[in-house]
């Protein structure tokens, strides 16, 4: 009389797999727990490569919002009203005369003029100098001493 063999799943496993003994079997379920073990250290690697992009993507959302920060500021700051800054001069009769006015510290010229309340008084060059002035340089055709003022629109 032949032996009466009973296998469980795993038993039966391993002889569909062509592992004839009980002793094949145990060892293909040690094999496959090993198989199970490595999915698990796999999985438990993918966890913390997803932590470490999404602590990178964390960490770059963080600075463009900085950034986003910093440019809002230099916006504000651009857009800022201007100031004003005035000097005050005389030109000599039938004279010529040069005149300039500066920005307050940490401020640009964006812009400048003169006035002067005689029209024989005239503007013969007006510019800015090194982004922190503005100049003027005037000419008198009145016989008689003129006042003129220069104006820097700063930003």
């Amino acid at each position: 009389m032949k032996p009466v063999l009973k296998y469980t799943v795993v038993g039966l496993a391993a002889m569909a797999i062509g592992a004839p003994t009980v002793e094949a079997a145990a060892t293909w379920t040690t094999a496959q727990a090993k198989v199970i073990a490595g999915i698990k250290n796999t999985n438990k690697t993918q966890n913390t490569n997803i932590n470490t992009t999404r602590n990178i993507v964390n960490v770059q959302a963080s600075t463009l919002s900085t950034q986003a920060s910093t440019l809002s500021t230099l916006t504000t700051q651009a857009n800022a009203s201007p100031s004003i800054a005035t000097n005050f001069s005389t030109v000599s009769a039938n004279g010529f005369a040069y005149l300039s006015v500066f920005c307050p510290l940490g401020k640009h010229v964006t812009g400048g003029g003169m006035q002067t309340s005689d029209p024989k008084v005239v503007l013969s060059s007006s510019y800015p100098g090194g982004g922190s002035y503005w100049a003027v340089e005037v000419l008198n055709l009145d016989s008689s001493l003129e006042f003129f003022t220069v104006y820097a629109v700063c930003r």
